[in-house]
């Protein structure tokens, strides 16, 4: 009889709790950042022997276990509140309470220069390579550089956080670079600079407390970064630039990304961050560039600010090459279409942007399958 009780237990407890699930102070909203939806698991004979079916109900159960929202809620607020740590291992609490994604300070605190630059250098030579061959065919190719939280604002790391490399290999690793990528001639666009720049012009930093990527200024520095490679290009039409004035407003999902995803259902005050008001004058008339990418996260939000220019480019987005494909204007979504990636980055878009950010730059997946897509046209061995 035990054993018939126990699963009888857990089966009207999940009944009820379907019931009530409604009710704010119980909801089984879905939690971000916790887990990849685990799929419903089907039953079969060969899934049964294999062991695969006891291990696929054990994590669909787990997930639709009545109290995990409740409790990774509490668990989240106590770790906050309490203890004023993350609850979260993929995201760490610095100084003033900002929030970095782990990674990005632990590839912040182990740069090495002697390693990098042989990497770099071989690198910028593809680059260099890509171009060339874009240029033969009308075409032009921009590299867009991003930046990385910890490496704009090390003051807000952790203290005490172990950070063996050296200052000068922290510090002057985008200089290094910038130097190997203009030695080698690319056309960069570097919203490195762009955001060190807006950190010393503005009264705000230019990543937000809660979020991994920069703010809506930053950003509208990174698409003008763009905008100039384009304009700086012999021969070709220019872009009109994205002039534009900022005032304080209610944070967006960009602002408070790192802070969703800890869960925490009572984190304190929102925080006000900057948003734009697009000055650009009004075109008498409008021939949109056409402009194929391949990028990680931080290409989205370069392109929600060129959108906002009177004219915007028509853009088709290829997140890390193979994940996500979105088109703008609208910012619409779809899974990859790898014939239509080929054709567009191939042939169609007058412009074709490479974005890495500097915390993976020079190494990137995404940058390494569109190299090795543009090298089988370039009938390199």
């Amino acid at each position: 009889m035990a054993m018939i009780a126990g699963p009888s237990i857990v089966v009207y407890g999940n009944a009820l709790h379907r019931l009530v699930s409604g009710v704010p102070v119980y909801s089984d909203t879905a939690l971000r950042g916790v887990q990849v939806p685990a799929p419903k698991p089907s039953l079969s004979l060969d899934d049964v022997l294999s062991g695969q079916f006891s291990r696929s109900f054990v994590a669909y159960f787990g997930q639709h276990f009545p109290l995990l929202g409740p409790a990774v809620r509490a668990k989240a607020q106590l770790y906050w509140s309490v203890l004023r740590q993350s609850p979260a291992w993929y995201i760490t609490i610095g100084r003033n309470r900002t929030l970095f994604e782990t990674e990005y300070i632990e590839e912040y605190c182990s740069r090495d220069l002697v390693a990098f630059t042989p990497v770099a250098e071989d690198w910028a030579a593809k680059l260099a390579e890509v171009q060339r061959w874009y240029a033969v065919r009308g075409k032009l190719f921009v590299y867009l550089l991003t930046p990385s939280k910890a490496a704009v604002e090390p003051e807000n790391l952790p203290a005490g956080w172990p950070c063996p490399a050296g200052q000068a290999d922290r510090e002057g690793l985008h200089a290094a670079y910038r130097a190997i990528l203009d030695r080698a001639g690319v056309n960069v666009a570097d919203s490195i600079e762009t955001t060190h720049a807006a950190k010393r012009e503005y009264p705000f930093p230019p990543f937000p407390r809660t979020g991994i990527h920069f703010n809506t200024v930053s950003a509208a520095r990174a698409a003008q970064a763009v905008i100039d490679a384009v304009n700086r290009a012999s021969s070709w039409r220019r872009m009109d630039d994205l002039s534009f004035t900022w005032h304080m407003a209610p944070p967006n999902e960009v602002d408070t990304d790192l802070l969703d995803a800890l869960n925490i259902p009572r984190p304190g005050p929102p925080v006000l961050a900057p948003d734009i008001t697009v000055t650009t004058p009004l075109a008498p008339s409008c021939h949109p560039v056409l402009m194929a990418q391949v990028g990680g996260s931080f290409a989205y939000q370069v392109n929600k600010a060129m959108q906002r220019l009177p004219c915007p480019p028509r853009v088709d987005l290829y997140e890390y090459f193979k994940n996500t494909m979105a088109f703008y204007p609208g910012d619409t979504r779809f899974p990859v279409d790898p014939k239509r990636r080929s054709w567009m980055l191939l042939d169609a878009a007058e412009v074709v942007v490479l974005e890495e950010n500097e915390q993976i730059a020079p190494r990137s997946d995404h940058g390494l399958a569109f190299y090795e897509l543009v090298r089988e046209q370039m009938g390199v061995p």
